[in-house]
């Protein structure tokens, strides 16, 4: 377990084992809506919890920046957007690794749903806050079926 924190704070990635594995153990996860779901949240207000995969900042003209972030959990992916005066209000946090607890409006566009942020935070991995023993043997866990696949596609290559 601590050698994925280290992973994560210097790498800003786990080598050793998937931050998805260990994400619902973390307190702030509880009534967070599934990446998957969302679409049946249409229209109404939900918090998401997940790992940062992409952001892209945006200027829009006459009103300033705007940003897109798509954060991932174990069901899939979900793209959060702050308007202008969202990101100005959170623009340092946005810029961190996360992982991220957002609040916001569902919104489908084209078959699409969107999380509209209205606020959003950055998560820490404390010892006092997190099972780590959970943790520890999951992040075992799913090491040791990345090893499998890439056994695996050695043996296929």
């Amino acid at each position: 377990m601590q050698k994925c924190l280290y992973e994560l704070e210097f790498l800003g990635f786990m080598v050793s084992g998937n931050i998805l594995d260990i994400l619902d153990l973390h307190p702030e996860s509880k009534d967070a809506v599934h990446c998957l779901d969302l679409k049946k949240y249409s229209g109404k207000n939900v918090k998401v919890f997940g790992w940062p995969i992409t952001s892209r900042l945006h200027l829009v003209p006459g009103r300033g920046d705007m940003k897109f972030i798509t954060i991932e959990d174990k069901t899939g992916c979900a793209d959060i957007v702050f308007w202008t005066d969202v990101y100005l209000r959170y623009s340092d946090i946005t810029n961190m690794q996360g992982p991220f607890a957002v609040t916001g409006y569902v919104k489908e566009s084209f078959g699409t749903y969107s999380v509209f942020a209205h606020t959003i935070k950055n998560i820490s991995w404390l010892p006092s806050v997190v099972d780590f023993n959970t943790a520890e043997k999951r992040l075992a866990d799913s090491y040791k079926i990345w090893l499998q696949k890439q056994s695996d596609n050695i043996k296929a290559a």
